[in-house]
């Protein structure tokens, strides 16, 4: 009987501490503060290395995408100076009507491939404003052909 109380005992020990935590005057089987707070630092313990670890990878981002940054900016001169000896070029090459027609009918083709046609909703808004507008305008040429007529 003996034998099993130790083992019990051991076993408490293990699960809930030492009972030499425990003062003289409670039982054994009174689990102190410290050791029941135990898990809950252990938990705050992992969440802040996970933080951690968190602020590292994020840092680390940061850092590459700076560096890729930095080297982006370092080939950018050489685009650009390849560009401007390309203006230089073209400068010299004076364009022709054709040339400036191809490229101005490139320039509207361009732009007719980014628009489209307005919904309704979007063509009453339209019109609403610039309805608006032309009331505005004619309301203060209205106002000034009063004052002229008066002054005058």
């Amino acid at each position: 009987m003996d034998l099993k109380k130790e083992e019990l005992d051991e076993q408490s020990d293990e699960v809930f501490g030492s009972t030499d935590e425990v003062s003289s005057d409670e039982s054994p089987s009174i689990v102190t503060p410290v050791a029941a707070e135990e898990p809950w630092r252990q938990m705050n313990e992992l969440e802040q290395d996970i933080a951690d670890s968190a602020k590292q990878v994020v840092a680390q981002k940061t850092q590459s995408k700076t560096a890729q940054v930095q080297q982006k900016a370092v080939h950018q001169p050489k685009q650009v100076q390849a560009q401007q000896s390309k203006s230089e070029k073209a400068t010299e090459d004076k364009p022709t009507l054709i040339t400036r027609l191809k490229s101005l009918l490139l320039e509207y083709k361009r732009v007719l491939r980014a628009t489209k046609k307005p919904d309704s909703k979007e063509f009453l808004t339209v019109v609403k404003v610039s309805g608006v507008g032309i009331l505005v305008i004619g309301f203060i040429g209205f106002v000034i052909a009063m004052i002229k007529e008066l002054v005058f």
